[in-house]
């Protein structure tokens, strides 16, 4: 992720924020089941090219944690703010 990426996803609501957190942890598990059935001797072409992209994997991972850390800040700001 770009930090151009980073800076427009802090300006997200926290509604299309938590939509686009949970696209982005689909393709992450999509990528990690494939990952774990090639293991196991359920592959299929496609899935043996993902099973090399470990680099992907930990995009991905730190991708979806980053928008994570974001949404729970707005949700404390917005807490902070509602104390006042």
């Amino acid at each position: 992720m770009r930090k151009n990426d980073l800076a427009e996803i802090k300006k997200m609501d926290q509604k299309i924020l938590s939509d686009r957190i949970k696209k982005s942890k689909e393709d992450y598990n999509s990528m990690v089941l494939e990952k774990s059935a090639s293991k196991q001797g359920f592959s299929s072409g496609k899935s043996s090219d993902k099973l090399t992209d470990l680099k992907g994997l930990l995009k991905k991972r730190r991708e979806v944690a980053q928008m994570m850390t974001v949404l729970r800040q707005k949700e404390l700001l917005e807490k902070l703010e509602g104390v006042k």
